[in-house]
């Protein structure tokens, strides 16, 4: 037994009964396949389609590349562990446990630069213009994902690994020399979605002001183009509400339920269903994907062949959901 597995040993003495961890291991297998289906759904339409607007394409499709590579860890080292009872030793424990931490702060960053893009769309529209010329535009959409890579990076190279514990079934810093990050770590997580919180408050009082006030002018509602943005605010707010369930989960539910055996199960299964709230939120609010997404449900129940769906079928649903 490596030096890691001794310490999760010596912090939680008895590992989880099989029945416990099969019955866990089963829900978190449900979730992940579920996850990664409608994630994989959502990059197929970004991809393929033109039914998700241009101007937020980059954050959604940053939300599912974060989704799949924190889903990644699940499949390469949480479900061998809590299926099959495998004790990962390091270094691959902490190796696959990698895209776990990386795929985190990627949803963590790209919810902020949403709330950003958001923010500038009512409060400075002017800025929100010059940031969508091509070369701004592509470094602040990148920017999520240059910061998760540096930060991942530097955190393994201090020492601050995420492993999975198969003591309480789940990722966790613990056993690991985390210095700074300890406090860090938890700061980030509450401060980016505390700024989010208030960014997205600011513009709701925004968006009554403006509602009152062409209310009161004109007697008509806020424009087409700003409902639509209206949508996307609350689209984008829900997403951040999700992001900061899973980090408060991860951060302090164990600590304050005394490390009891439920609180990382329940951490573990919020930290995985935040994955599925970006395309359960855009499925919800967008008419054409859920078309799209019954169109292909129907045409897999009834006429799948081989296990594909030909390229000319895929392109008459699409037609026929574009309204």
């Amino acid at each position: 037994m490596d030096a890691a597995l001794q310490c999760f040993k010596a912090l939680h003495s008895d590992l989880p009964s099989r029945s416990t961890a099969n019955l866990f291991g089963v829900a978190m297998l449900i979730i992940t396949a579920v996850s990664i289906i409608l994630n994989v759904f959502i990059a197929v339409i970004i991809c393929g389609t033109a039914l998700i607007d241009k101007s937020i394409r980059p954050h959604i499709a940053s939300l599912v590349a974060a989704s799949l590579i924190f889903l990644s860890s699940n499949c390469l080292v949480l479900l061998p562990t809590q299926l099959a009872g495998v004790m990962m030793v390091d270094p691959y424990n902490i190796i696959l446990s990698v895209p776990n931490t990386l795929g985190y702060l990627l949803i963590m960053f790209t919810t902020s630069t949403m709330a950003f893009d958001r923010f500038l769309i009512f409060f400075s529209p002017k800025s929100e213009v010059m940031l969508r010329t091509a070369m701004r535009w592509y470094i602040f959409t990148a920017l999520p994902c240059f910061l998760a890579l540096l930060l991942t990076i530097h955190m393994n190279m201090v020492g601050c690994y995420k492993r999975v514990n198969p003591y309480r079934l789940g990722f966790t810093y613990s056993c690991s020399d985390c210095g700074s990050y300890t406090t860090t770590l938890p700061v980030l997580a509450f401060t980016f979605s505390g700024v989010n919180f208030v960014v997205y408050l600011a513009i709701f009082i925004k968006i009554m002001h403006m509602n009152k006030r062409v209310n009161y002018g004109a007697g008509l509602a806020i424009p087409p183009v700003k409902k639509r943005d209206v949508k996307l605010v609350v689209q984008f707010s829900l997403i951040c509400a999700a992001q900061f369930i899973g980090s408060s989960s991860f951060y302090f539910l164990p600590p304050l339920s005394g490390n009891s055996e439920f609180s990382f199960y329940l951490t573990t299964i919020f930290s995985s269903m935040n994955t599925m709230t970006n395309p359960c939120v855009i499925i919800a609010f967008n008419r054409n994907v859920r078309c799209l997404l019954w169109a292909l449900f129907t045409t897999i129940g009834v006429r799948q062949v081989g296990g594909t769906i030909a390229t000319s079928k895929f392109q008459q649903m699409v037609s026929g959901c574009s309204w």
